[in-house]
């Protein structure tokens, strides 16, 4: 009779309130747990994360050392923390330098008039498009609004104008950016792949483990149907916390520090270093305002958005960041606290 290999679980903490149970080999290498993480239904797929021990222990992503060297055990805590690259405004470096202009052959209106300027606010020099919605945008603009948007794991591409907002059909997109073949089927290729990841958001039911899917993106106060039906009284739960849900209303759902930070990383939030984010100095490590994951600023602007809850906001002042906004100086919030509170 073949020998069943031997597993552990571990409990992984540092998405919302959420813990995720791992399952690995047991004493598996680093490697091997980066990998479970990354496969795990429930753990955001971004690139840039890191796991430590309960301790505050960096796990290495190598095979080199198993878990028992990080006095990791079955049954053990593993916190995870995103490391996002902050910026509204990808890098020019980050998309392929190529001349793109807009001449009388397009098949869409094109402008230089001053009353059409770029909606980005960056090149009113160019031809610029007239979007569907009536917006202006210069091709150059336009690839590096995809870009940001694509890599921050939207499917769609909106007018970045506060006031709109409006889709952009993608069939305009790629002319008025002046997509080469090559640019077209990669982001094609990247909005299908954000919508399926997009439309596997899948969560358990806190009382009877259902796996359920919410129908609208924002709501927060799910009704789970299986406890509903199986004790003929509707059972809701609060999607961010994942505790019944006890207040009226749908965005507050009663329960005490719902999605704030777990006690493991307050200390994290609390002792981490100060670094300089467009030319502010500000503490290394945030926890989002929406659903409080834990995120640390790599590297580019003060503009983030949570991996976990698709929140924008500025990592100096943690105020909500809005599409299109213009660049603004800030004061940095100071150190946040369980209670939601800010310390000095």
């Amino acid at each position: 009779m073949a020998n069943i290999p031997k597993l552990w679980q571990l409990s992984l903490l540092g998405n919302g309130n959420k813990t995720i149970l791992i399952t690995v080999p047991e004493n598996c290498t680093g490697k091997e747990l980066y990998n479970a993480v990354k496969k795990h239904p429930g753990v955001p797929n971004v690139d840039g994360f890191q796991l430590t021990t309960a301790y505050g222990t960096e796990i290495q992503d190598t095979h080199l050392k198993r878990l028992d060297s990080y006095d990791v055990s079955n049954k053990g805590i593993i916190n995870q923390v995103y490391r996002v690259r902050g910026g509204s405004w990808p890098s020019v470096d980050d998309i392929q330098a190529r001349p793109r202009s807009l001449d009388n052959t397009v098949k869409i209106k094109t402008t230089e008039s001053a009353k059409h300027p770029d909606v980005l606010g960056l090149d009113d020099e160019s031809r610029r498009a007239i979007m569907s919605c009536g917006h202006a945008v210069a091709p150059t603009s336009l690839v590096m609004h995809c870009l940001y948007e694509l890599e921050n794991g939207n499917d769609k591409i909106t007018c970045p104008d506060m006031k709109c907002g409006r889709d952009w059909d993608f069939r305009e997109v790629r002319i008025a950016a002046c997509l080469s073949e090559d640019e077209n089927s990669a982001f094609e290729q990247k909005i299908a792949h954000n919508k399926n990841r997009n439309n596997m958001e899948v969560k358990q039911c806190p009382k009877c483990n259902s796996s359920l899917k919410r129908k609208g993106e924002r709501d927060k106060r799910i009704v789970c149907s299986v406890c509903t039906k199986i004790d003929k009284k509707k059972y809701e739960f609060c999607w961010i916390c994942l505790r019944e849900w006890n207040h009226r209303g749908t965005e507050k759902c009663g329960n005490q520090n719902c999605g704030f930070v777990n006690p493991e990383n307050v200390e994290k939030l609390a002792k981490c270093e100060l670094i300089d984010v467009s030319g502010v100095m500000c503490p290394s490590m945030r926890a989002c305002p929406k659903c409080f994951t834990i995120i640390e600023h790599m590297s580019r602007c003060k503009h983030v958005r949570c991996p976990y809850c698709k929140y924008d906001f500025c990592f100096i002042c943690l105020k909500k960041y809005f599409r299109g906004q213009v660049m603004f100086s800030c004061e940095p919030a100071p150190r946040q606290t369980p209670s939601g509170e800010q310390s000095d």
